[in-house]
């Protein structure tokens, strides 16, 4: 699982939840 969020200007690659 692989999901694209962005928070204060970073982007990170989420693949937990």
């Amino acid at each position: 699982i692989g999901e694209y969020q962005e928070t204060i200007g970073t982007c990170f690659i989420l693949s937990e939840t």
